[in-house]
C-alpha cells in the first residue's frame, strides 16, 4: 500500500467537503500521575486521614476537552473545513481560540454555565487509564430549539454532520432524530454519532435504536469495544455471540441500517450489512488515552470526506490516533506529521 498517495488524496479533497459537529465542549484539567494509580489513591487516604492537606506532584495543565471540540480541532489541524455547534462562557471561548486553530467557532453560544472535566491521567495493572470526573452543565440540557437558524443553515450545508456525548445529554435522543431528520431530508449530508459511553442509559439507547433504524436516520456509528459491547446487547436482544470481534461486529451489521465504526487499542474495524474490514493499530508508545477516539473519528471522517478504500480509511484514522497518543504533549497532528509517520510507522 503506497501510503504517501494515499495522503495526497486527503490534500486533494479536503477543500471540497466540510463538517459541523456538536454539542460538547469541555474544560479539561488534567492530572498526569506517573505511578500506578492505586500510588495516588493511598496519598489521598493518607492526606485525608491528617484533616486534608496539599499533595505537591504530578504534572497538571487546562485545556481545550470534550468529544465535539477535540474532534473539531484535530480535522482542523489536518488541513479540514469543521463549523463546531456548542456551548462556552467567555474562559472557555478564550480557551478554544487557543487551542481549537483552525475551527470556526462562530457557532459557539456564550453561557455562564461552562462544563468542567478534571482527568487524571495514570497507570493501572501496567495499562495507561484516565478517570474522567465531569460536570457537564448546559449540555446536558442541550436540545434542537438551542439551535438557531444559523445553526440549521450550517448543518444542512455541510456534508458530514457528526454529534458526540449522547450520554451526558437528557435531551440526547430528541437532538440526534432531529437533526438527523432534516439532513436527511435535506438530502445532501452524512450523520455521524459518537454516543460516549451509554450503560448508565440502557432504556434511553434502546429507545434511540429503535429511532434510528425505523427512521433510517444515520450513516455510521463510532464504537469503541465497551460501546459496542452495550449496543450488541441491545441489537443481538441479548444473545452472546462473542465468537470473534470481526463475526461479532459482522453480526450487529447484519441487524442495522448504519455503518459501525469500531476502535480498539488493538485494532479498528467498519462494518456494513455484515461485511466487516478489520485493520490492526500502529505500534507506539502511549502517553495517554483521553481524546484518542476523537483524534481517531476525525481521522474516519478525512479518509471518508476524501473517498478512501475502508481499509485506508481504517488505517489512517488509526494513524491519526496514534501520532495523538504517543506525543509529549496532547496535540493532534498535521497532514505532514500524519505523512510522515505513516510511512515509518509499524503496525501491530
Amino acid at each position: 500500500m503506497e501510503f504517501g498517495k494515499i495522503i495526497d488524496k486527503i490534500i486533494d479533497k479536503r477543500d471540497k467537503f466540510n463538517v459541523v459537529a456538536l454539542h460538547d465542549y469541555f474544560i479539561d484539567h488534567f492530572i498526569y500521575v506517573e505511578t500506578d494509580i492505586n500510588n495516588l489513591i493511598g496519598e489521598i487516604v493518607e492526606t485525608a486521614t491528617r484533616g486534608g492537606g496539599n499533595i505537591f506532584k504530578n504534572v497538571q495543565s487546562i485545556m481545550r476537552g470534550g468529544c465535539a471540540a477535540n474532534f473539531s480541532a484535530a480535522i482542523a489541524k489536518l488541513g479540514g473545513k469543521v463549523k463546531l455547534i456548542t456551548c462556552a462562557n467567555n474562559v472557555g471561548l478564550e480557551i478554544l481560540k487557543r487551542d481549537a486553530m483552525g475551527v470556526d467557532l462562530s457557532h459557539v453560544k456564550i453561557v455562564e454555565d461552562q462544563a468542567i472535566t478534571a482527568i487524571i491521567e495514570s497507570r493501572y495493572v501496567g495499562r495507561q487509564v484516565n478517570i474522567m470526573i465531569s460536570y457537564p452543565g448546559i449540555l446536558s440540557k442541550f436540545n434542537p430549539k438551542m439551535l438557531n437558524e444559523k445553526d440549521w443553515e450550517a448543518i444542512l450545508n455541510s456534508n458530514f454532520t457528526c454529534m458526540f456525548t449522547w450520554n451526558v445529554n437528557k435531551y440526547g435522543n430528541e437532538l440526534i432524530e432531529s437533526v438527523a431528520r432534516k439532513v436527511k431530508e435535506n438530502g445532501r449530508g452524512k450523520v455521524y454519532i459518537d454516543l460516549g459511553d451509554p450503560r448508565h442509559r440502557i432504556e434511553d439507547l434502546r429507545e434511540l435504536m429503535g429511532r434510528i433504524i425505523s427512521g433510517d436516520l444515520i450513516d455510521a456509528i463510532s464504537l469503541n469495544e465497551n460501546e459496542l459491547n452495550v449496543i450488541g446487547k441491545i441489537i443481538l436482544n441479548d444473545e452472546k455471540y462473542h465468537e470473534s470481534p470481526e463475526k461479532f461486529i459482522s453480526e450487529i451489521s447484519r441487524k442495522v441500517n448504519f455503518r459501525l465504526d469500531v476502535h480498539t487499542p488493538e485494532y479498528s474495524a467498519t462494518s456494513k450489512n455484515g461485511e466487516t474490514i478489520i485493520a490492526p493499530c500502529f505500534k507506539v508508545n502511549v502517553k495517554r488515552t483521553t481524546g484518542a477516539g476523537d483524534a481517531w473519528n476525525a481521522g474516519n471522517i478525512m479518509g471518508w470526506g476524501a473517498e478512501l478504500e475502508d481499509y485506508e480509511r481504517l488505517i489512517i484514522a488509526n494513524a491519526v490516533a496514534a501520532i495523538y497518543i504517543s506525543k509529549e504533549r496532547p496535540e493532534h497532528p498535521n497532514i505532514h506529521e500524519l505523512k510522515e509517520f505513516i510511512e515509518k510507522a509499524k503496525i501491530q
